[in-house]
């Protein structure tokens, strides 16, 4: 009985108190923009650092960079931070896979990422050099 009495008393206030506003973050493009800002569709080579084989993906968006080749059309990126020569993000995508990644641009057309999350259930981290080489 305590309770309700107590919520009765306060709940006038809380009818009348102002909305919290609301908190606008930057689009997730306005974000990354400046980092991606001379991104451009084409081929690209992948070249782990640390090691392993390299190979040649043909990416349409910045989006598919930022997920490591993961189609872009079924996940969500938020972004976390950005500046003129870095961003970081995670992403989340249909089925379960999602992750961190944070991409620094060391030249126009040549970044590297650090990429990190889960992928059909299991753990992964990816570190690499991404480099454009031309049209696809």
């Amino acid at each position: 009985m305590k309770h309700l009495a107590l919520l009765l008393l306060l709940a006038p206030a809380a009818l009348s108190a102002p909305a919290p506003a609301a908190l606008s973050d930057p689009a997730p493009a306005a974000l990354a923009a400046s980092a991606l800002s001379d991104f451009r569709a084409g081929s690209w080579q992948v070249a782990p650092l640390g090691g392993g084989a390299t190979r040649s993906l043909c990416l349409g968006s910045a989006d598919a960079l930022l997920l490591g080749a993961r189609p872009p059309g079924q996940c969500s990126i938020t972004p976390i931070s950005s500046d003129a020569d870095s961003t970081v993000v995670t992403w989340r995508c249909a089925g379960g896979a999602s992750g961190r990644t944070a991409l620094r641009r060391d030249s126009a057309g040549v970044y590297t990422l650090h990429i990190q999350g889960i992928d059909a259930g299991l753990p992964f981290a990816e570190h690499a050099e991404w480099r454009r080489l031309g049209a696809c």
